[in-house]
């Protein structure tokens, strides 16, 4: 049985080895708290919250494909956690199952610990397709319209009766009848495991399945005798033990990919939650089919900060409509930062299928999101600062796509001004011209008034605000760069008090 709740036509595998980009962005844009928010202390939802928004950004029919289905989620919570909590509970019975019968392999074994998981997973099927029949009614979007379809075929009540008499047989309350033929050395081959005779028989006695009854009875202290028999026993069940294991197999994998692709969403409820407790906006997002459509958010903000619980929030506004590079500058510890984070995560977040921390958000899905921090001094002093930077710029040139999306933050600061303007000049402008988007947060004054020179190139400036006593709003708005950052500002605020009378 199918799931694809994430993707229409395929399942979803996780990746539990993020690749250094992964880890590049989760500690940049702060993903950490964020998921944290989403898992609600179920190691899982981190897993497979971290899997969907650190993959490569899908198309946009996947992306409205998971927004219709997390729409169907918010109507209907109650129902999606408890579809997961089925399938959480019936993989953790397998799990129990398999440990008991961890030490043994033999076929006797096998199938017992196969019909005890089938009966419990049988139950579990039988509670989903209930829930699932309780409010299908309430469901618009394509994936769990096609997924309660899917289980009105596949679960019908013939279906549980089937299973039950397969379970009931294989209990062998009738005894268990196996033929064979006798092979070279008159030893016995081509085991057949056979519908159990109406009358009860111990397995210890066995009989021939044409002609005259031939019994005998093993004495109860014949040890070798009994292990004789009970090896012909699990040569005789041991072909049922395996479609057993393999019919357990095929329904557990089911349920793993049911618990992951329904975990998703259920993440995505516990972050709603949370942001409703913290009394913020959230939106599900227009994203575009073209890359370089408009691009515009308002009342952006950053869920990290809100999650951290550090008080309101500002929210801020941006509009990218024909321009190719974003540039935010101003007085340091205006919110230049946390103005970048929030864009990073917000477009994480629409490429995903999530809501947006917005009141509005519409922009393009880029196929990969790349960002490039500053980083502090490295301990073992095995290179300098801008010798890293420029490692880590070029790990991001090999895995660029075209399309892709870069964030800098305070970039190539880490020489003198001019050298830094030069190095990141040269490096937006190649980004730039091979169709990237990028987005820069810089004190560099020489960098911002050189990009205004550049031909073909079309930069949106917008600047921390600052009012004239120096203090900080964390608004970002539309404004050229200025040529200080207001250091003053800080020296004042840290160092500086006001000599007493």
């Amino acid at each position: 049985m199918n799931v694809h709740l994430l993707f229409p036509d395929r399942d979803f595998t996780v990746d539990p080895s993020p690749a250094q980009r992964g880890r590049d962005v989760m500690d940049d844009l702060g993903l950490h708290k964020l998921l944290q928010a989403m898992a609600g202390g179920n190691p899982l939802l981190y897993e497979v919250a971290r899997a969907v928004l650190l993959s490569d950004g899908p198309d946009i029919a996947v992306i409205r494909y998971r927004q219709a289905v997390l729409e169907d989620a918010l109507q209907n919570p109650e129902c999606l956690r408890t579809m997961f909590q089925i399938a959480e509970r019936a993989l953790v019975g397998e799990r129990h199952w398999l440990f008991g019968s961890f030490w043994s392999q033999r076929p006797s074994a096998l199938l017992h610990r196969g019909i005890d998981v089938m009966e419990a997973f049988a139950r579990e099927l039988m509670r989903l397709k209930a829930t699932v029949d309780e409010s299908r009614h309430a469901f618009r979007s394509e994936g769990l319209r096609t997924l309660a379809a899917v289980l009105d075929d596949e679960l019908s009540p013939a279906f549980f009766e089937h299973v039950r008499e397969h379970l009931r047989l294989l209990q062998f309350t009738e005894g268990t009848t196996v033929s064979a033929r006798l092979g070279p050395g008159m030893r016995p081959t081509e085991f057949v495991l056979r519908r159990p005779a109406k009358s009860r028989r111990s397995w210890r006695g066995l009989r021939s399945s044409r002609g005259p009854a031939f019994t005998f009875t093993i004495n109860e202290r014949d040890e070798s005798g009994a292990q004789a028999v009970a090896g012909l026993y699990n040569r005789g069940i041991n072909q049922v033990a395996d479609v057993l294991t393999q019919a357990t197999d095929h329904v557990k994998s089911f349920f793993t990919r049911l618990e992951r692709e329904l975990g998703f969403y259920v993440a995505c409820l516990n972050l709603c939650e949370h942001l409703q407790t913290a009394g913020t906006v959230w939106t599900l997002p227009t994203p575009l089919d073209h890359p370089q459509s408009d691009w515009r958010a308002e009342g952006l903000y950053d869920p990290v900060l809100t999650l951290a619980g550090r008080g309101p929030v500002v929210d801020n506004d941006f509009q990218m409509d024909g321009h190719d590079v974003l540039v935010i500058t101003g007085a340091n510890q205006g919110g230049k930062s946390t103005f970048l984070r929030s864009i990073g995560l917000a477009q994480l977040m629409m490429q995903a299928g999530m809501v947006v921390c917005a009141r509005r958000y519409e922009g393009p899905a880029f196929p990969r999101l790349f960002t490039h921090f500053r980083r502090e001094e490295d301990a073992a002093l095995e290179r300098g600062k801008l010798d890293e930077e420029l490692a880590r710029m070029s790990q991001i040139v090999d895995h660029l796509q075209p399309g892709s999306m870069v964030l800098f933050n305070e970039a190539f600061a880490s020489t003198n001004e001019r050298e830094g303007a030069e190095v990141a000049l040269q490096i937006l402008t190649a980004l730039v011209e091979s169709g990237i988007r990028v987005l820069v947060v810089t004190h560099l004054y020489a960098l911002t008034r050189r990009l205004q020179g550049v031909p073909n190139l079309h930069p949106l400036f917008l600047r921390a605000e600052r009012t004239e006593d120096g203090r900080r709003t964390f608004k970002i708005l539309p404004g050229a760069p200025l040529s200080t950052s207001f250091g003053p500002d800080l020296f004042r605020e840290v160092f500086y008090q006001e000599p007493r009378s």
